[in-house]
């Protein structure tokens, strides 16, 4: 919460909490493909996901999760706009 004003009331109390759940559901669940515009890249949920969490995620780990929650699927047809990454 780094860079924000003061917030009036209880909200910064709110907001520590909410953004706390976030986190503890990102480790466990899909989340955080929801805050991503579709169709994104497996890199850009990777982004979103260490974002999110505020720290680093191993590669291999992270797409075994997401084997493992059947969160992801190939688009065909889709152009990449530049890189070598495939949407998902």
């Amino acid at each position: 919460m780094e860079g924000l004003p003061a917030l009036p009331f209880d909200h910064a109390s709110s907001l520590a909490g909410s953004l706390a759940r976030v986190r503890i559901k990102s480790h466990y669940s899909s989340l955080p493909a929801h805050l991503c515009r579709k169709p994104f890249k497996l890199l850009q949920l990777h982004a979103a996901n260490e974002a999110v969490l505020c720290e680093a995620i191993d590669a291999v780990s992270f797409h075994r999760k997401l084997e493992e929650l059947d969160v992801s699927e190939v688009i065909g047809g889709a152009k990449s706009s530049g890189g070598t990454q495939r949407p998902a």
